[in-house]
């Protein structure tokens, strides 16, 4: 997942339709009442996203830098995103763009809605292959654009003795042996987000068995195989390290991944570590301008289960957006929808994008356009190099590559704020971490959980 702005809900859909939200006093970013949003004003184009916060207004400041835009107005759906769609298409009304979160609703929408989806009118020949083409292609067919790519495989520390700008574990026994052993070392959790809990699993699970990970993501592996059992009970052998987590457990369940972040690599004595993606870089980026971080980070890869010699054979979690066109049957708005598509799939958005701290993996992009605000108010800070390498780590990502496991899920699994597989890991970090805990009783228990909430093979 990429933040909890995305994941937040917002209120007042109706009728499958949440509010447009007001960009800026420009001509052409409209706005129209709530019970008008299903009908865009001729010549508007409509998108449909799932941000909100940071996300949204990153996105609002690259469409208002572009002068052509046709006049376009914005609906911020949240996770309600998919049903929205649905319910436009069936009711002869769809959005011109929808800009998702999961290539399973693209697979599911091609599916059920093949003459409404539109293939992709844009040739990408400066963007990588593989993974990302294979994301978004179904039945031979290319979709949509990646308009942002996330790094979810990644740990963020203050270079201390030990754990200096070379520091990368080989295992993960090597990670959990040097996290007891180093006296001084703080953990920083945000498990008030359950999406990151299910971020350790699958780069712990990735690490362990990449085709146990395939498999639970197409339901062909079951819940409750030993790979899985060894990956829960790793995490629980890591979480309960004495005095480890910053704040104890308790406090860790009521802290959001920004906040864990902040907690641990400020300026205080001691190994401050915290797990999450590249997007902890655009949350410090404040804090190290007044100083209340330190200056000096350094980040390493989540490491596998066995030793290996190169870096691009570790295990990658990978997440991001993109762009989908609609057909909507009016030839001037779909022709003008397909213009903002284009442009987004090129450079100019794609530097745009950079600027604001987020990863592009269009090789056009330049990695000099990182956080440049940072670096021209904070010279010595190295958030911007840093960046620059998970960039080049997600275009050229190695063989254990994988896209988020808890946003492929279904059913009674799929994630969210407080439900499915968000709310059993949290089940699962709270009983692990209490002082009294089994750990192989609570991995059992975990385990059942997991698989009575699965759909049947």
């Amino acid at each position: 997942m990429t933040g909890t702005s995305r994941r937040t809900v917002l209120r007042g859909l109706a009728a499958g339709v949440a509010g447009p939200l007001l960009l800026r006093a420009a001509p052409a970013v409209t706005v129209v009442p709530l019970a008008a949003a299903c009908a865009p004003g001729r010549d508007t184009v409509q998108i449909v996203v799932v941000w909100s916060g940071r996300e949204l207004e990153m996105f609002r400041r690259a469409l208002n830098s572009w002068e052509e835009r046709p006049p376009i107005q914005l609906i911020s759906a949240g996770n309600g995103i998919d049903s929205l769609i649905r319910s436009r298409i069936e009711a002869g009304n769809p959005p011109h763009i929808a800009v998702l979160p999961q290539p399973g609703l693209l697979t599911g929408l091609v599916a059920d809605y093949p003459d409404d989806v539109v293939a992709h009118p844009h040739k990408l020949a400066r963007w990588p292959g593989w993974p990302w083409r294979d994301l978004l292609t179904v039945s031979g067919t290319l979709y949509g654009v990646w308009l942002k790519a996330t790094h979810k495989s990644v740990f963020w520390h203050r270079l201390r003795r030990g754990f200096d700008v070379s520091y990368q574990p080989g295992t993960l026994h090597q990670l959990r042996r040097d996290l007891v052993t180093a006296p001084d070392a703080v953990l920083g959790v945000g498990a008030g987000d359950g999406w990151v809990l299910t971020d350790w699993f699958e780069n712990a699970l990735l690490g362990i068995a990449p085709g146990v990970y395939r498999g639970l993501t197409d339901n062909t592996v079951s819940w409750d195989s030993p790979e899985v059992a060894e990956a829960l009970r790793w995490l629980g052998e890591v979480w309960s390290i004495d005095d480890v987590l910053s704040g104890g457990p308790q406090r860790a369940l009521l802290t959001q991944y920004d906040q864990a972040a902040i907690q641990v690599l400020g300026n205080r004595p001691g190994i401050g570590l915290t797990f999450e993606g590249d997007f902890i870089a655009p949350a410090l980026a404040p804090y190290q301008k007044s100083k209340l971080v330190d200056l000096r980070l350094g980040t390493f890869r989540f490491p596998p289960k066995e030793k290996e010699e190169k870096e691009d054979a570790f295990p990658l979690v990978v997440g991001g957006d993109f762009a989908v066109l609609l057909k909507t049957g009016d030839r001037a708005t779909d022709t003008a929808a397909r213009r903002v598509v284009e442009w987004l799939a090129g450079p100019e958005a794609a530097r745009l994008f950079a600027a604001h701290g987020f990863l592009t993996i269009h090789e056009e992009a330049g990695n000099a356009e990182y956080l440049t605000s940072v670096r021209d108010e904070l010279p010595a800070s190295n958030l911007p190099n840093l960046l620059k390498d998970l960039a080049g780590q997600l275009r050229n990502p190695g063989s254990s590559v994988e896209f988020d496991l808890s946003d492929q899920l279904k059913g009674r699994l799929a994630g969210g704020d407080g439900q499915g597989i968000w709310r059993l890991f949290q089940d699962f970090f709270f009983t692990v971490t209490r002082p009294d805990a089994d750990i192989n009783m609570v991995v059992d228990d975990a385990q059942r959980a997991l698989a009575a909430a699965a759909p049947e093979a």
